[in-house]
């Protein structure tokens, strides 16, 4: 039920928060995720993070495939 994830500066905690989300959307038939920032800057980044993303078993991207606000 809790996870606590530790990564470097540029390891890929964006990459790998948008997998997590994706995987407890997907299968754990999460309704709704809220995905925090402290600036608007990181929020920017994210959200391009969030329109890159296409997961392993579909070719849509997450934006295509979930509302991304």
């Amino acid at each position: 039920p809790k996870a606590l994830i530790q990564m470097a500066t540029g390891s890929g905690k964006t990459f790998t928060a948008i997998t997590f989300i994706y995987r407890l959307l997907k299968f754990a038939k999460a309704k709704r995720i809220l995905f925090l920032v402290d600036t608007k800057n990181l929020g920017e980044q994210a959200e391009q993070e969030f329109m890159a993303f296409v997961p392993n078993d579909d070719n849509r991207k997450f934006t295509e495939l979930y509302g991304v606000s």
